[in-house]
């Protein structure tokens, strides 16, 4: 029994974080109270006070994001104090003036789908040594989020020439971004990065990625019939993904209802394309920004 409970106590740890990180705090929430009644039912725990508190604190910290989210969410413009407070609860997690807190600031900016301002947070993470690569390709995702591929193009052949990566790193860009423009339907080719010469010690080769660049769901509309819809992914993290849906895709929008479970999905990477079933985590509507009047979809990927 005990094993169990604290076996269950590392998965619900785990589990308030992943939610946290894709702003589903209700679920977040739920785990963090389950856990504080496990620690509260163990009687011989050691230091139980302080794990008590520290996971008081932490369902604090989960309401103070959700009102965040809901500020975000209902608000019809959000002003540069707003947008400074929103970075700042969702790194929370991170240490303030880290590279870490910036990134997933921005990536919670991407999110909400308020490209302009993640652009601008995603293009001083450049500089960092640790998020370079994942900066760069979240320009991609912001610029193509705005309708912008030719920026997105010009954007690659400027890290291109002016040398910005090295060329490994500049074709994981490379191929991210060449797929993503090929599942849109333009017929662009990237010039690839110029790889140095082979050394007698064998290197390791690029590393395959799996970032996912859309997603297809079937709807079946009246008398039976059925529509695919490919749907473009907005940011991942694991197993959960975020997509951005036009709000004039009513039938779609319903469809994708919290808790509806989606068989037989395409997921289409950069690398490969598969078939899996997900949950859909949430659906929540954007009242601010480049995609105002849009939803932003949270799906879960089921273990198969």
């Amino acid at each position: 029994m005990k094993a169990a409970k604290e076996n269950r106590s590392t998965i619900l740890i785990r589990e308030i974080e992943t939610y946290r990180a894709h702003c589903l705090f209700a679920e977040a929430r739920k785990r963090a109270v389950e856990l504080a009644n496990i620690i509260l039912e163990n009687e011989r725990l050691k230091n139980k006070k302080k794990l008590l508190m520290a996971v008081v604190d932490r369902i604090e910290t989960i309401e103070e994001e959700a009102e965040a989210f809901t500020a975000v969410e209902k608000s019809n413009r959000l002003s540069n104090s707003e947008r400074r407070w929103v970075r700042k609860v969702f790194s929370s997690a991170f240490e303030p003036g880290t590279d870490a807190a910036a990134y997933e600031g921005a990536t919670a900016l991407m999110v909400f789908g308020q490209f302009g301002a993640a652009l601008t947070e995603f293009e001083v993470l450049l500089k960092s040594g640790d998020f370079r690569v994942p900066a760069a390709k979240n320009i991609v995702r912001c610029l193509l989020g705005i309708g912008s591929p030719k920026r997105a193009v010009a954007r690659y052949r400027q890290w291109l020439k002016e040398d910005a990566f090295d060329p490994q790193q500049l074709e994981v860009i490379r191929v991210f971004l060449q797929r993503a423009l090929t599942s849109r339907g333009f017929s662009v080719t990237l010039p690839k990065p110029k790889m140095p010469e082979p050394e007698p010690v064998e290197k390791a080769p690029v590393e395959l990625t799996l970032d996912l660049l859309s997603v297809t769901v079937t709807v079946e509309e009246s008398g039976s019939e059925k529509t695919r819809h490919s749907l473009e992914v907005n940011h991942q993290r694991g197993k959960t993904i975020s997509l951005i849906i036009p709000g004039k895709e009513q039938e779609l929008l319903q469809m994708l209802s919290p808790g509806r479970t989606l068989t037989d999905v395409m997921f289409e990477s950069t690398d490969l394309t598969y078939y899996a079933s997900c949950v859909v985590y949430g659906n929540s509507p954007i009242r601010v920004g480049e995609k105002k009047g849009d939803h932003t979809i949270t799906l879960k990927l089921l273990d198969r």
